[in-house]
């Protein structure tokens, strides 16, 4: 069994997406009628709310950390990580960027 939580993407009645959800809960809103499910454009599969619902959003702060070999970034909302993928950088062909304050220049 495994321990990996997917989130489901909800989208609110007019359309503004919301915070995402677990799989069992969006279920449990389509069987009960207030919501229904479809595939976005990114090929994931979301719900969109039938019935109105309060549009209070999460905090989220995003964390880069440029390196030689990877990039990370992380996803902390309050002070839990919810993402922190890695992406690998050696061997790409991509111009490196060097941040001085606000400018960004490429090398």
């Amino acid at each position: 069994m495994s321990t990996t939580i997917h989130s489901i993407p909800v989208i609110g009645v007019d359309g503004t997406p919301l915070t995402a959800t677990v799989p069992s809960k969006a279920r449990k809103l389509i069987k009960g009628g207030q919501a229904k499910g479809f595939w976005n454009k990114l090929d994931q599969w979301c719900i969109q709310l039938l019935v109105e619902t309060r549009t209070a959003g999460v905090d989220a702060q995003l964390g880069v950390d440029p390196g030689a070999k990877y990039d990370g970034f992380a996803v902390v909302c309050g002070s839990e990580n919810v993402r922190y993928p890695r992406l690998k950088t050696v061997g790409l062909s991509l111009p490196r960027l060097r941040l001085r304050g606000a400018e960004c220049t490429a090398v």
